[in-house]
């Protein structure tokens, strides 16, 4: 039988996730790497460290996910979003992060207007397709859907205040998806 020398020197350890090589020079402990994280790691435990501070530190969640939830954007519909306006606001960092990141270029530019961009919105619940104008609300530094909201969404799905709504990315079909994850009860 053969035997394979193990060596056990874990100074060189690098926790940075890529598709390639460490991005440090081969040999180097990479700066965000103590010696007492190193031995947290060969002992495959963490030595008194919170789990919480790492997240933070490394950008990272060890957490062991068996499902991701696709509903990026969740919102427990307001009076405001349901009123005469005809608007669904969106908090500006949910907004930037999980809409306007997967706009194109342009339409990330035309949602910085007052004109706004159009998006296309698919109701998984009901089968349909309805077009709604995104544009950043500069009255309150948030975002927005507007323009046929009411009628396409709140009058249609009969939605109230309290209903919980959830939408995402969908990158095949090019538009978002939209459903009512949970009705005020």
């Amino acid at each position: 039988m053969a035997h394979l020398a193990i060596n056990h020197e874990f100074n060189c350890v690098c926790t940075n996730l890529t598709l390639g090589a460490c991005p440090n020079k081969k040999g180097k402990v990479c700066p965000s790497i103590s010696s007492s994280m190193n031995a947290s790691l060969v002992n495959g435990r963490n030595r008194g460290r919170n789990n919480e501070v790492e997240e933070r530190e490394w950008g990272y969640s060890m957490e062991l996910k068996l499902y991701d939830d696709p509903w990026k954007v969740k919102k427990v519909l307001t009076e405001s979003d349901l009123g005469h306006l005809s608007r669904f606001l969106l908090p500006k960092d949910k907004a930037e992060d999980l809409v306007l990141s997967v706009l194109s270029p342009e339409a990330q530019r035309e949602a910085m207007t007052e004109r706004g961009t159009t998006v296309m919105i698919w109701d998984i619940d009901t089968n349909s397709m309805h077009s709604l104008v995104f544009k950043k609300w500069l009255s309150s530094r948030s975002y927005v859907f507007l323009d046929k909201w009411n009628q396409a969404f709140v009058k249609r799905r009969r939605l109230q205040k309290g209903d919980e709504i959830g939408l995402h990315w969908d990158p095949s079909r090019n538009c978002f998806n939209f459903s009512v994850l949970q009705r005020y009860a």
